[in-house]
């Protein structure tokens, strides 16, 4: 399963909350943040694996204009909220 979420305008924030929970374990480096001045060229900057029965909550500083997530797994039902902070 691939989820690749769209570009959130991160203007004014200085980090990003992360919280995930899920039925299987992410893949290997399966969470990517990724950054954008443009909305349209995105680069990893931050990569990290879920585990399964596990407290996952972690900030991220913003490096960029724009953010999104994207998360790799195996057949699985997962949830991932973000939250900008200043």
């Amino acid at each position: 399963t691939d989820y690749k979420g769209d570009g959130t305008n991160t203007t004014g924030y200085n980090q990003i909350s992360i919280y995930i929970t899920s039925t299987k374990n992410s893949d290997a480096g399966g969470l990517e943040i990724q950054f954008s001045d443009d909305n349209s060229s995105w680069s990893t900057y931050f990569k990290d694996t879920y585990f399964t029965n596990t407290t996952f909550q972690k900030n991220y500083n913003i490096l960029n204009t724009y953010y999104r997530i994207n998360y790799t797994t195996t057949s699985a039902t997962f949830t991932i909220k973000s939250r900008l902070n200043t």
